[in-house]
């Protein structure tokens, strides 16, 4: 049995990470953002 190299490594974040994270936040929450924004203003004009 040989041993194989990590398919993924992890290490500390740095100070350059952040505009990346920053970018990967907003391209993938704005949508379920906006969503969930509609849902929350079309749900307080529901009457029961």
């Amino acid at each position: 049995m040989s041993v194989q190299e990590p398919a993924l490594t992890l290490r500390p974040a740095q100070e350059t990470d952040e505009r990346f994270l920053f970018e990967l936040h907003k391209t993938t929450m704005t949508e379920h953002l906006a969503r969930a924004a509609r849902v929350s203003e079309n749900s307080s004009k529901m009457t029961v």
